[in-house]
Formats: C-alpha cells, structure tokens, sequence
C-alpha cells in the first residue's frame, strides 16, 4: 500500500510557495510462492494423489470385471442359439466339424470358432479387458486371442477324444437330466501366463488349441495347472473370476479357494461335476447325455 506525504513549504516571499512535494513509499513485498509455501502445496496433493489412485484402481478393475461378464453373455447367448439349431446340444470344446472353406475341410474345430464361423458371435466378445494380447495373422489367416474356456468337468481329461469321448458339459445337452443347469459352469476364464494357458480361436484342426489342449478346462483341483481355471483378475486367487452356467447366467465366483483346494467341496462338485455313470445307459455308450 502506498503511503502520500505532502509538505508545503514556504518562500518567503509573499503570495508564493514552493510546490508541494510527494514522497510515495511503497510495500515491496512479493507476491508469489515462497519456496516453503510450495512445498507445503506438493505435499498435500502428494497424500491426496496416493488416497485416490487404489480408489481409482479398484474402480478401472470394476469396469473390466463387468465387461468381461457381458461377453461371457454374449457367449452364453451364443451357446443357446447354436444349441437350438443342434438339437440342444451344446458345441464341444475342440471336436466341431465345420466343412466351411474358411477352414481345413473336414478338420475338428474349437468351441469358439464354430460359434465364431457360423456367426453366433464375433471375435471380440472372446477377449477379456485384462488379455492385451493381439490378434496375429497364419498365412490369410487371422489367429484372435481367447480368455476363456469350455468347461468339462472334474478330471475329464479327454472330453472328446477325437470323436469317442464322452462329450460332458461341453457337447452335452442343455436338457440333461445329470446337469443342474443354474449351478453347473460351462464357460471360464482360461488364461494364465504362469501356467501358460494363452488360448486362441482356433483356425485349423492342428492349430495349437488342440496341440496345446488350451480349449477346455476342468476344474481347480485337477493335478495339471493347465486345465484349471485362471482369471488375471484378483492377483491373490486366479480362480475368482466371472463364469457363464449351463442356464445362461453369469457369475462372479470369489469363494473358490485358491489353496488346499477340497476334492469334495460341495460348491466345485456343482460347477464342475465329474462324468456321471447313469445306471441306465448301455455298457458300450460313454455319453451320459447323447
């Protein structure tokens, strides 16, 4: 703030006096940041920033957990109207005929790309948010990553078999008396890179789907760690995870143990029940729901 000082003085001669004089001080303060007040700023968005980012964290994993369970819809939405066309049957994990010219004619192919290559679903929905995997090409073709799996039971190691397995969960029918549809799983997430499960839309009957046995899981107590479920989701418990059941709902599933897994917990025996034995069905038939 200025401050005006005004003196008149005197001449001495009459009639006139000398001009007034102005003295001005002024406050030379600055007017920006000291180098403490600054500190004190950083400081404090420093906390802030470290209270919001597990917030803001939590909530990006929140919106891949519900973008994954809307493909795993789209999937089951899939699986249904493929079974409709299929007298109920649901397609199996890597023994699908499909003579279309885009494949090897008359080669098996995956659960994904028939439903893929009959136009059931698109490539898109087979790929989770936490999968940054992408697409490759084969020769004109186009390998698509998949996160997810066709469920085939407890210790069911060889569901198809090339043609002679017993076709349980997957390739068995939406109808079967053995299945409890809302509590039997069909579809998982299937991607783990310790275990090195990186599944694809399969292209050819040969392609790694098969060589690799990535098309289909078991289920979390099985001794091989690739043929469990694995979801990149929760860090401390890959086999929480979103599932698609045989009725076509999705769940997320946390209560699966990740550990010391029980051969009879009540809740894998739903999901992810061993082939029947039906006391009905003929000695030379293995398909409990053909």
């Amino acid at each position: 703030m200025a401050v005006e000082t005004v003196k008149t003085v005197e001449t001495g001669k009459t009639g006139k006096t000398r001009k007034p004089t102005i003295q001005t001080s002024k406050d030379h303060r600055s007017l920006g940041f000291t180098l403490i007040e600054m500190l004190t700023v950083i400081s404090i968005i420093g906390v802030l920033a470290a209270l919001l980012m597990p917030a803001l964290s939590g909530a990006r994993e929140r919106g891949r957990r519900i973008v994954c369970a809307n493909n795993l819809r789209q999937i089951g939405l899939a699986i249904a109207t493929y079974s409709n066309d299929y007298q109920n049957h649901t397609p199996t994990p890597d023994y699908n005929w499909d003579k279309t010219p885009t494949v090897s004619p008359g080669g098996p192919v995956s659960w994904n790309y028939i439903l893929i290559d009959r136009g059931y679903a698109t490539p898109k929905v087979f790929q989770c948010p936490n999968d940054h995997r992408y697409q490759t090409t084969s020769g004109n073709l186009t390998i698509y990553p998949c996160s997810y799996g066709m469920i085939a039971g407890r210790d069911n190691e060889t569901p198809t078999q090339q043609g002679n397995g017993n076709f349980w969960i997957g390739g068995s029918r939406i109808t079967c008396p053995y299945l409890t549809n809302s509590v039997t799983a069909i579809v998982g997430e299937f991607l783990s890179d310790s275990a090195n499960v990186h599944p694809t839309v399969q292209q050819y009957g040969s392609d790694q789907n098969i060589q690799n046995h990535t098309a289909f899981m078991t289920s979390p107590v099985d001794g091989s760690a690739t043929r469990r479920p694995a979801s990149k989701h929760m860090q401390s418990n890959p086999f929480a995870g979103n599932y698609l059941f045989m009725d076509g709902h999705v769940e997320w599933v946390e209560k699966i143990p990740s550990a010391n897994t029980s051969r009879t917990d009540p809740t894998l025996l739903q999901m992810f029940p061993p082939v029947p034995t039906p006391p009905t069905i003929p000695s030379n038939v293995t398909v409990p729901c053909p």
